[in-house]
């Protein structure tokens, strides 16, 4: 049986987590909370185990999706959509993706001097400004997906800093 793209994705994705599963363990262990069972390799473990177990259900999702799509005739190509950017039409996917990579390098590099909270507000409402369908676009959701951002990280941060007593950085805003 031929695997589909998404089932490719999620073997890929399941080597990654192995890899990161490994690696993770490998951290040395530093128990801050004496008999509390959470230490510096908590968190890893923590993230490892949900790529595992998201990759199998992305796996298991695309070869059942694969064989009732192979039951059904298959669809004509369609083109692919175009967008205008900087004057020229470009295809989407390509576009978005480029700038999905630029909005993390940004957020990457701006994380320690503006702080998580600003970086993260500033990369969370662009990427969600970006991935928003066309047809959605309005100033109600420009609105609610850049309070859903402040809302979201600062929530974030204060679940990070009170409840995990773990430190991100301040930056410039406090």
């Amino acid at each position: 049986m031929k695997l589909n793209r998404d089932a490719k994705v999620a073997i890929g994705f399941m080597a990654f987590a192995i890899f990161y599963l490994i690696s993770s363990n490998q951290i040395d262990s530093k128990n801050m909370y004496a008999s509390g069972g959470v230490s510096s390799r908590t968190l890893p473990l923590i993230y490892a185990v949900v790529m595992i177990v998201l990759a199998i259900a992305l796996f298991i999702t695309s070869v059942t999706r694969q064989k009732s799509t192979a039951q059904v005739q298959a669809k004509e190509k369609k083109p692919a959509p175009m967008v205008n950017f900087l004057g020229r039409q470009v295809p989407r996917k390509p576009l978005f993706l480029g700038l999905s990579i630029f909005l993390f390098a940004f957020y990457a590099f701006t994380y320690t001097k503006l702080g998580f909270v600003l970086a993260g507000f500033i990369y969370l409402g662009c990427m969600i400004m970006l991935l928003t369908p066309p047809e959605r676009k309005s100033k109600k959701m420009l609105v609610f997906g850049w309070v859903f951002s402040c809302v979201f990280i600062v929530a974030l941060y204060l679940v990070f800093t009170k409840v995990l007593s773990m430190m991100l950085p301040r930056g410039i805003l406090f």
